[in-house]
């Protein structure tokens, strides 16, 4: 899925469970059918995923997601 990098922030909390999330959250812009204009979303990328280097707000990245929409990998477009 291609999108356009909007912003990106890190996450290390831990949960009611007590079980200690880390990551990145992407903020990006992709097209939707349902939408006019452009989708606005947020997208929670494990620290085994590492966004491409240089990355920056407006660059366009690639994102490879399994059938059940698990990010896997991300590339620059």
């Amino acid at each position: 899925m291609l999108v356009k990098l909007v912003g990106y922030a890190p996450v290390d909390f831990t949960n009611d469970a007590g079980v200690r999330i880390v990551g990145n959250n992407l903020y990006v812009n992709f097209p939707d059918p349902d939408v006019t204009g452009l989708f606005a979303g947020k997208i929670f990328v494990r620290p085994d995923i590492t966004l491409p280097q240089g990355s920056k707000s407006g660059d366009e990245l690639e994102m490879q997601f399994t059938p059940k929409g698990k990010l896997v990998s991300i590339s620059k477009a």
